[in-house]
Order: structure tokens, then sequence, then C-alpha cells
């Protein structure tokens, strides 16, 4: 099925991911329910996929548009699933390079640490510039653009154009966070 770690591998990990797992506050981390799915289903890393004994695929969206499958009562994630399938442990925080939280391809993830993983954020939903970090000061009549950096927030600029306030904070941010994806 073009597996790259068998069940018998992934079982020599779980000492590993005992460590892991209490660090995390992240239920779906817990070593009994990866252990238990690693026993239910069939993962395919290689397209990030996971499937039930009988070939049919597994899995469901949560409420924050993630892919999860249960293991007895636990959701698990099937990115964290994947991950700990190819790598043998679990990392506090996985991040889809390219955004796409159902694309589970193993190419795709990478393990980060929280501030990394905020860098690869999209736009809030009040964000209405459309652009991380840009906002308009109506009291100045100004583009403002700030980015936040290392738990700080640091003023780049303000501009009489939106585009200007752009194209400051995506220079400082290409400086600041690697982890963003240009996309």
């Amino acid at each position: 099925m073009g597996n790259t770690m068998n069940h018998d591998k992934a079982y020599k990990y779980l000492e590993i991911a005992e460590a892991v797992a209490k660090l995390s506050k992240d239920a779906s981390t817990k070593v009994g329910a990866v252990k238990a799915a690693v026993k239910k289903f069939d993962i395919d890393p290689l397209h990030g996929l996971v499937k039930y004994k009988d070939g049919k695929i597994a899995g469901s969206l949560s409420g924050a548009g993630y892919l999860r499958v249960k293991a007895g009562s636990v959701d698990i994630y099937v990115h964290r699933l994947i991950w700990f399938y190819v790598h043998g442990y679990l990392p506090e925080y996985i991040d889809h390079i390219d955004g796409n939280k159902r694309n589970n391809r193993i190419e795709n993830l990478r393990s980060v640490t929280h501030a990394e993983n905020h860098q690869n954020k999209g736009p809030q939903s009040n964000c209405w510039s459309g652009v991380p970090g840009v906002t308009f000061d109506f009291r100045k009549a100004k583009w403002v653009a700030r980015i936040k950096t290392n738990g700080k927030t640091k003023f780049i600029g303000q501009f009489n154009r939106k585009q200007y306030a752009v194209d400051a904070r995506k220079a400082v941010e290409k400086e600041l966070h690697p982890f963003r994806r240009t996309a």
C-alpha cells in the first residue's frame, strides 16, 4: 500500500510518544488511542489517507476543519496519526505547510513550535483588510502595518495606501516569519 513504516516498527516508538503525549494538550495524542488507531486502520502517509481494514476511507471533519478518526472514545486528528506513523513520535504542533487542513500527505506536514505554527495562519475572520497585520487607523486616515514576533507586536509603519502597508508587512514577514506560506 505504500506505507513507509510497518505496524511493528510503529509500536517501537510508543515509548517516545508517551513522553511527548504528556506535553501535549491535544487529547488526540493519547498513546493508548494512537496504539488503537495503528491496529484499527491502514495508514497511507504518501496520500495522507487513513482507511478501515476493508479499504474504505476513514474520518470525519472536526468543527475546526481537520480530518479525524475515532479510536475507542478518543478522536485522533489524521495529520497527527500520519506523522506518528512515519516519524515515530508526536510533536506538540504539526503544521500543514500549504494551509489546507485536509491535505494530510506527509510531505505537507512539519513539526513546528507554537510560534512557528502561528506564522502560517491565514487572516482572522475580523481582519477586514484581508491581510494579517494590516489595519486602517480611522483617526489618522492611514493604513498601519504591524507584525507579532516572539510574543511582541512590532510597529512597521503608517501608509497612505493599503498596498504600501501590505508590501511593508510582507517584506518584514519574510525575515521574521520564515514559516509563513507564500500562496
